[in-house]
């Protein structure tokens, strides 16, 4: 695989952070357009859905638990949301459900407007799966990259489409490396390193489809939003007391409510003049959210990076 990046994230300071003028009102109306969320289950999924749905959207709501689904397909179906709300069972982290996820989304229709990864995981001791890959960076990296290549065509018919990739505010305030030679940790692992690494080579991937979708002249655009410190399940998650300890004290000092994290998100998934070379997250108080953009930085702005990761990904796939 390629050699590592070395890039590090500069004071916040410099960060070019601007408000969004935009809110849940200026959502536009969705009626005709299609949308998949994984990880739709719960938290911000299960959110991000909702608007979606009430939007006029047909969603496709992907979880691991299809029962789970099930529930919030009802609940959305039950308070009389405009758009139709659909199942679809899948484990990102395996590739093998991620293709067979693929072909059943093109089995009725060749349009797709919206795809939003937002499924994750949280830290845990390292595990792999069916495909012998690292399940944090299965879930985070390879399912997500797998699923975008399989439904591009399918986005490339679609109105105003593009892919959201639910990022990780963690990438610029946590002095990391971009390990490409150990993606899978198996030289090194620990749950909290893992969780930050693969979900910033999550965002370097994104960024790099998004380069090159503009160099195919393709109308899809790739946007990286993340929720902050949303107070949800996989937040509060850690597989020590002082992890656990730790997320619940940045729930309680930084945590802003899953309806008030989502909005970056929801903003990057309907907005039809979302910026696609920015960062969108939550910024302003904790009850009354802005959306806010800042220039991406350290490995993320930095194309050389993205094409090494993107090929490193590529042959972890298709390995």
């Amino acid at each position: 695989m390629t050699s590592t990046s070395t890039a590090t994230t500069p004071r916040a300071g410099r960060l070019d952070r601007r408000v969004v003028d935009w809110a849940v009102a200026d959502v536009p109306d969705l009626a005709g357009r299609r949308a998949v969320v994984t990880g739709a289950s719960a938290g911000l999924g299960r959110a991000l859905a909702g608007h979606l749905a009430r939007a006029g959207a047909d969603v496709v709501l992907v979880a691991r638990d299809e029962s789970r689904g099930a529930v919030v397909r009802d609940a959305l179906v039950a308070a009389g949301v405009r758009g139709r709300v659909t199942v679809e069972r899948a484990d990102l982290a395996d590739l093998g459900s991620v293709e067979r996820l693929a072909e059943r989304l093109l089995t009725d229709r060749v349009d797709l407007d919206v795809l939003v990864h937002n499924a994750g995981t949280g830290a845990a001791a390292r595990r792999t799966t069916a495909q012998g890959h690292e399940v944090l960076l299965a879930t985070h990296v390879l399912g997500p990259h797998l699923l975008s290549g399989r439904l591009r065509g399918a986005l490339e018919q679609g109105s105003s489409p593009r892919v959201v990739t639910v990022g990780s505010g963690l990438h610029r305030l946590v002095r990391t490396r971009l390990d490409l030679d150990d993606l899978e940790g198996e030289r090194r692992y620990s749950p909290a390193r893992a969780y930050v690494q693969t979900k910033t080579a999550g965002m370097v991937v994104a960024r790099e489809l998004d380069r090159r979708l503009q160099a195919a002249g393709s109308p899809v655009r790739s946007v990286v939003a993340h929720p902050g410190v949303a107070r949800t399940a996989l937040q509060s998650s850690g597989t020590t007391l002082a992890e656990r300890a730790v997320a619940r004290v940045l729930a309680a000092t930084m945590g802003r409510d899953v309806e008030q994290s989502v909005l970056p998100l929801l903003h990057a998934a309907t907005a039809d003049d979302v910026v696609r070379d920015r960062l969108l997250g939550p910024g302003g108080p904790r009850d009354r959210t802005v959306v806010t953009s800042e220039r991406h930085v350290g490995a993320l702005a930095d194309p050389a990076v993205g094409a090494a990761a993107w090929d490193a990904v590529e042959d972890a796939v298709a390995g």
